[in-house]
């Protein structure tokens, strides 16, 4: 079973300079219950296709989802920055969060964790993350010691991008997820 966004909770912790992102599965508590709605009643109207984007922001995000027909919403990351869920409508489950923030944010990170397919070998899932990564370069996947998998992407603003753009970025990471689940945890 997919171990994304649901059951998972990502560690933002930056201090040694590094991204850790380690995900601690929760057997008692599903992040889904526990999520805050990202409420923004004018984010529908604030989206527009055609916008540019020289940073990323609450409120540009929540218009794109919103505009995606996404389930979205908060929750605290282990360093208490804020990260913001998505399920998508195919059953992945990613988080996402800014990055370069010194002078508005710059980035957007996206993330999603499977947790080690019971149906393969670590040798297999090598093989299919090598593969994944090579058919698929908008999002790139790899195998923590844990033996979960990861999938990430970054979305860069630097000079500026639409909102469109944006969206489409949102929406292949998600359609890149929904394709690792069922690679990973197909019976074939």
């Amino acid at each position: 079973m997919c171990g994304s966004g649901k059951d998972a909770k990502l560690d933002t912790d930056t201090t040694e300079g590094s991204i850790s992102m380690r995900f601690y599965v929760l057997a008692t508590l599903a992040l889904a219950g526990t999520s805050l709605p990202l409420a923004s009643a004018t984010a529908q109207s604030s989206y527009q296709t055609s916008r540019l984007l020289k940073t990323i922001d609450e409120a540009a995000l929540v218009a794109t989802l919103e505009s995606m027909g996404v389930e979205h919403g908060t929750d605290k990351g282990t360093d208490g920055s804020t990260l913001y869920t998505i399920d998508y409508q195919n059953g992945f489950k990613a988080f996402s969060y800014f990055r370069a923030c010194e002078d508005g944010c710059k980035g957007l990170v996206l993330i999603g964790v499977f947790s080690p397919p019971e149906n393969m070998t670590p040798n297999q899932l090598r093989d299919t993350v090598r593969e994944f990564n090579d058919r698929y370069p908008a999002a790139k996947l790899y195998v923590a010691e844990s033996g979960d998998t990861y999938s990430q992407s970054y979305v860069i603003f630097d000079e500026g991008i639409t909102m469109g753009n944006l969206k489409a970025q949102l929406e292949v990471f998600g359609d890149i997820g929904a394709e690792v689940s069922d690679k990973l945890y197909s019976d074939d």
